[in-house]
């Protein structure tokens, strides 16, 4: 049976990792590890494992049932302490993972990460404990998690040391290389002017800090800080080769690093060491005596009294605005993640009572291992107390200079939420408003309750909370545009390199001001509840006679400002409301708005909201309500348009000149352009108890033809333009009643068929007047027609037909 195992593993290293002579030089160490492999278990191909495995899995080589419940069971440390509903585990699957480790994926770019590469296939992978002599070494992994990814493909979670097939090329002692100096030292070199120019350093230290790896425009980098009990020098990493070393560095190690030469920072005089493409690095003992450590925090309640004591002898900074502000404490603490709040923005929850937010920084890989059930570190992060009423006490903020690590690879079967990168709408308010935390958090407690209220089935998700690729402004971001713009008005451009470097600190997560909300944006299901309930009700008027009494609120009387938002639709009855995913809000416009409002996003700040209330005494119900909001069209912000078009999504625009002559659309459609002279109120149509219907009286108005084969057929046709204007009554039922409120005299509208391509047949459809032999025609206008606004001063009409009627 070992033999079998052993050709299988054969076949796999020839077709997978090597070929010919070079596959068989490490097939003798795979028979020396023969007996390890159970027959239960088999090799997987990279690219196998990418292309079929749909679900998260766990593989654990050579444990026994009793092992793997005992591994599960701590995972499930946080759920059982705190008596909440225990997740699931990690499946088991019994396959076996044999490639070669490297920071080179298969497009070639150095991005600081490291993969698992064979020859056909390469995944990213994150490992806890990671050395130089792995990179480019043939191993087996016995224990691993593979987690597939949204976007397809996934990811893989070293869990325990892997097994070397070929044993690594030792590199050459770098301590022959040159004489190492202290950073005491370095620090003074870095100020002689007298220094030899090119001239290269190398150095011993204790790292004290890594800073987080950062891509701008395309360059990778990232710091670390070497120490000893007098002084800490900045080395900053951009090499492409060297940036694997971001996932070797642990901090409180002594470590040799070679051929450092001098670099200045782009836009600054500072210079620092920067490692080149000949330097190497060697873990080495401590330096004595030993430099001084940080301590760790590991509970929220400990953190929690900590700040209780300090808080009597923090004082508030005052700024200039006389705003209270407050400053940050810095410090590193572990945790288990137990939520993904929104990963898309960097908020997680710790421990159950900590908001992590990572937003200031880049997280390394785009967050992979960030699952619930993982134990985190976060090192140099900022904590501030109370910085917004919408979320916990306690927030723990990741600048740029700080750095977050997986200490434990979560047990537990939960995906992983890669963040997007830069693109992202969260991101890209927070970079171009230049905003503090309590602003960012309020700001994506506003965007998620969009998301609420119109995701996915009146808006698309891709629309809210992605930047267009034309610069345009999304409904999102249009919503809070006019206050991101008031707060970051006079705020410097960050550097980033300077906030990861200069001593002391100083980025925006430094200071902050407890933020409380500027307005919010609550479900339309909730707005009626608060004209009952509101302390700040404006009026109430009754009629006793009518039965009838109504209660008024003005949205300016509110204690916190509620936005009206939602998509404007018509009822089949003709009655405007805005709706939401919640919910329906009967509305009332002043004056009648233009009929390409439908199906709009709409932002109103200013409006009344009315409850009124009739006693019905002959019906089952005592008491009839209704609740609508009533505004005017200049108080309204269209937010996000469905009929104009962009290349990801349809925004609203400013209302762009057409040309003259008007273009025919695509399916050709019988349609006509009328003038509404007269509009008479909605009753109820004869002989139907519910049923509403309106008319109206108008003028038709003939357009030029625009294109010259339509001019030469309608050129062998008698001339239309010498004929009077002929009225017409329009008669509006059934779903066609929805008309009603967009309708206003002294208009130009277009009117058009559906499935009929003859002009003729407006004439074909109407018939004899209602009320005298010689009034207007009459036509019904059939509910699957269409109503568009038309613009007069663009058309290219015959005036003579319209004198008299405009």
């Amino acid at each position: 049976m070992a033999h079998a195992v052993t050709q299988a593993a054969e076949r796999h290293v020839v077709e997978q990792l090597c070929e010919g002579a070079a596959g068989r030089s490490v097939i003798p160490r795979l028979r020396t590890l023969s007996p390890q492999l159970p027959v239960s278990y088999s090799f997987t191909p990279i690219s196998q494992l990418l292309a079929l495995q749909h679900s998260p899995c766990v593989s654990l080589l050579g444990w026994d049932t009793e092992q793997f419940q005992q591994w599960s069971q701590e995972g499930l440390g946080y759920w059982t302490e705190s008596g909440g509903v225990p997740p699931t585990i990690l499946p088991r699957a019994r396959l076996l993972l044999v490639g070669y480790i490297t920071d080179q994926p298969t497009d070639g770019q150095h991005d600081g990460s490291l993969y698992i590469r064979d020859a056909n296939g390469c995944v990213p992978c994150e490992v806890l404990q990671s050395d130089c002599s792995c990179l480019e070494s043939l191993l087996i992994f016995p224990c691993w998690i593979y987690i597939p990814t949204h976007h397809g493909g996934g990811y893989v979670e070293v869990l325990s040391p892997p097994i070397p097939v070929t044993q690594p090329e030792v590199a050459a002692n770098v301590l022959a290389v040159s004489s190492f100096i202290t950073p005491e030292s370095a620090i003074l070199y870095l100020h002689n002017i007298k220094r030899s120019h090119g001239c290269q350093v190398s150095v011993t230290g204790q790292v004290s800090l890594v800073t987080s790896l950062v891509t701008v425009r395309s360059k990778t980098f990232f710091f670390f800080f070497l120490q000893d009990t007098k002084q800490s020098v900045p080395v900053i990493v951009q090499v492409p080769s060297k940036l694997f070393w971001y996932q070797v560095l642990n901090i409180g190690d002594t470590y040799e690093v070679t051929s450092l030469a001098l670099s200045s920072l782009r836009g600054s005089s500072r210079q620092v060491f920067a490692v080149t493409s000949s330097s190497l690095l060697a873990l080495c003992p401590p330096l004595c005596p030993s430099c001084p450590s940080y301590p760790v925090t590991e509970n929220s309640e400990k953190l929690t009294e900590s700040i209780e004591t300090e808080r009597s002898s923090d004082r508030p900074l005052e700024r200039p605005t006389g705003r209270r502000s407050k400053e940050s404490k810095t410090l590193t603490y572990k945790g288990v993640l137990t939520r993904v709040l929104n990963a898309p923005a960097g908020l997680y929850e710790l421990d159950g009572a900590l908001l992590l937010c990572t937003a200031y920084t880049q997280l390394p890989s785009g967050g992979r291992g960030l699952r619930v059930g993982a134990r985190v570190e976060v090192c140099d992060a900022h904590l501030q107390q109370s910085p917004s009423p919408l979320f916990p006490t306690l927030v723990l903020s990741s600048c740029l200079r700080s750095r977050l690590r997986i200490c434990h690879f979560s047990r537990l079967n939960t995906p992983c939420s890669l963040s997007s990168g830069a693109r992202h709408l969260y991101l890209h308010l927070l970079f171009c408003y230049r905003l503090r935390l309590p602003e960012y958090l309020w700001m994506c407690h506003v965007i998620d309750k969009l998301q609420e209220k119109l995701c996915p089935r009146l808006v698309r998700q891709s629309c809210i909370t992605r930047p267009l690729s034309d610069g345009a402004q999304g409904p999102a971001e249009k919503l809070l545009f006019p206050i991101l713009s008031s707060w970051s008005n006079g705020r410097r451009e960050r550097n980033l390199r300077d906030e990861m470097v200069t001593d002391p600190h100083d980025c925006p997560l430094r200071e902050y001001s407890p933020l409380p909300p500027p307005w919010c944006l609550p479900l339309l299901a909730a707005f009626p509840s608060l004209v009952t309930t509101s302390k700040n009700l404006h009026g109430e008027e009754s009629n006793r006679r009518l039965h009838w009494s109504h209660y008024l609120l003005r949205s300016g009387d509110l204690s916190t400002p509620h936005v009206l938002l939602g998509v404007l639709q018509v009822s089949s009855s003709g009655s405007l409301l805005l709706k939401d995913q919640s919910s329906s809000l009967a509305c009332l416009v002043l004056p009648a708005p233009p009929l390409t409002w439908i199906g709009c996003v709409l932002e109103v700040h200013h409006y009344h909201l009315v409850t009124e209330n009739v006693e019905v005494k002959d019906d089952g119900e005592n008491q009839r309500s209704r609740t609508y909001a009533v505004f005017l069209a200049q108080d309204v912000r269209i937010l996000h348009s469905s009929h104009s078009s962009s290349s990801s999504c349809p925004l609203a625009r400013p209302r762009v000149q057409p040309p003259a002559k008007i273009p025919r659309p695509e399916a050709s459609r019988a349609q006509r352009h009328l003038v509404i002279e007269r509009l008479e109120g909605r009753c109820m149509k004869p002989g139907q108890s519910k049923e509403l219907q309106f008319r109206a009286t108008a003028s038709w108005v003939d357009i030029q033809r625009p294109s010259p084969e339509e001019e030469d057929r309608e050129a062998k046709r008698p001339d239309e333009a010498d004929k009077p204007v002929s009225k017409v009554t329009l008669l509006f039922s059934s779903s066609s009643v929805r008309w009603f409120h967009f309708l206003q005299p002294n208009k130009l509208y277009r009117l058009t068929t559906t499935g009929e391509t003859d002009s003729g047949v407006f004439e074909r459809l109407s018939a004899p007047p209602l009320d005298t032999v010689s009034g207007p025609q009459c036509l019904q206008v059939p509910a699957e027609w269409t109503l568009e606004d038309v613009e007069v001063s663009i058309l290219a009409v015959d005036v003579s037909s319209l004198h008299g009627v405009l």
